[in-house]
């Protein structure tokens, strides 16, 4: 993390704020964090840890509506992490809109059965933007999950833009 010089954060769909803590609380270890968001629809009990550090803010907000999108134009995350809607169009939109504004993009599920439009959207992503990114995938499968389900769940995907770009 230090390499990337990561200052700001954004966490587009957060749910109960479990990673988004666990990852402040990383970047402030490691980095000099200077202002991190957790967004989400629902209300969220990460607001009560947002109350209670400087740098962070929860905003509840749709990030499929014309507010989230006038926000992401308006500010810039080092680190935006994409957990929101998991479907084709919602992952797709949440990447359109914040593709301008950062240069490191996490996504979460990119090999779930049970989220198809990220794998789906992932895949594309890695097809068709080699030029502008390096990807980086972490897969692996608890042994209990893949032996009870013969299946593959969730998977972190990483984008960070090529500096020469």
């Amino acid at each position: 993390m230090n390499k990337q010089d990561i200052k700001s954060y954004i966490e587009i769909g957060c749910r109960w704020g479990g990673t988004f803590v666990l990852t402040n609380e990383y970047l402030k270890m490691f980095s000099n964090i200077k202002k991190s968001v957790a967004v989400d629809i629902i209300d969220s009990p990460v607001a009560t840890y947002c109350a209670l550090n400087n740098e962070s803010q929860y905003i509840k907000m749709n990030s499929q509506n014309d507010e989230f999108k006038k926000y992401m134009s308006s500010n810039y995350f080092d680190l935006i992490f994409i957990d929101g809607d998991h479907s084709y169009v919602g992952v797709r939109n949440d990447y359109e809109t914040s593709k301008n504004s950062g240069k490191i993009f996490v996504f979460h599920d990119i090999i779930s059965v049970a989220c198809p439009g990220v794998v789906q959207f992932w895949n594309e992503l890695k097809n068709n933007e080699r030029d502008r990114f390096d990807f980086f995938e972490f897969v692996e499968q608890y042994d209990d999950v893949w032996n009870n389900t013969h299946q593959k769940f969730l998977g972190i995907g990483v984008a960070i833009k090529k500096i020469n770009v």
